[in-house]
């Protein structure tokens, strides 16, 4: 057996170790949003907008960047660990209930991937991150509210897919689909917005089920 020998047989397929994506993401979601405030009793300022409860749907835009780390398990199958982190714009289809844009904190990305010859690949990952949404702006009865909050996935994690075709060998689109069911996390203060303020609104519901398109740009930078 000469020194050059190797138990290991190199993947001469497989993109290992560093990437970098950009994507941007077209999604279409539904909001619930209900009982704003349960404190009127100590704050009749609050009772117009007392049991709010209205289903929205809304347009938007995400644009996302991402980093993994790929690791080959056996021929073409491997898998990857990363994050992410961006930024979204909402489009509300009612004019009582508008959002400014949110930020998507970095989060956590694992993943499996086959390679279907040496340019595609598929993806299946389960993520987790935050969405932060500094002003959700709700009016009702002529009264205004912006609440702060921040959105996790309704079951801890998302599943998701994505496929990705290299036209050489560091560069390539990625197309990328996923459903997925946000609620916020409680409590929630409100802004003063020039009105008195008492503290918190403890028990909002705010759900939002979003079904996303993603195209963009991956580099492989070994």
């Amino acid at each position: 057996m000469t020194a050059s020998t190797t138990f290991f047989r190199p993947n001469l397929i497989f993109k290992q170790n560093h990437h970098f994506s950009t994507n941007i993401i077209r999604t279409k979601e539904t909001w619930f949003i209900r009982n704003v405030s349960t404190a009127v009793a100590s704050n009749p300022e609050l009772s117009d907008i007392h049991d709010f409860e209205t289903l929205l749907s809304s347009t938007g835009i995400t644009i996302m960047g991402r980093y993994s780390f790929h690791i080959p398990i056996y021929k073409k199958w491997g898998y990857y660990l990363g994050s992410q982190a961006g930024v979204a714009s909402h489009q509300i289809d009612n004019p009582r209930v508008t959002s400014t844009p949110s930020w998507v904190l970095p989060g956590v990305e694992a993943g499996l991937t086959y390679y279907m010859n040496k340019s595609m690949r598929m993806n299946v990952h389960l993520e987790w991150y935050l969405e932060r949404i500094n002003g959700l702006i709700i009016t009702n009865h002529n009264q205004t509210r912006q609440i702060r909050l921040s959105m996790h996935y309704e079951n801890q994690f998302d599943l998701g897919g994505s496929g990705e075709y290299f036209w050489n060998d560091t560069h390539g689109i990625r197309f990328e689909y996923r459903k997925h069911t946000l609620k916020n996390l409680p409590p929630v203060k409100r802004s003063d917005n020039g009105l008195s303020s008492q503290g918190k609104l403890e028990n909002i519901r705010i759900e939002r089920q979003t079904f996303s398109i993603g195209l963009g740009y991956v580099y492989y930078f070994g």
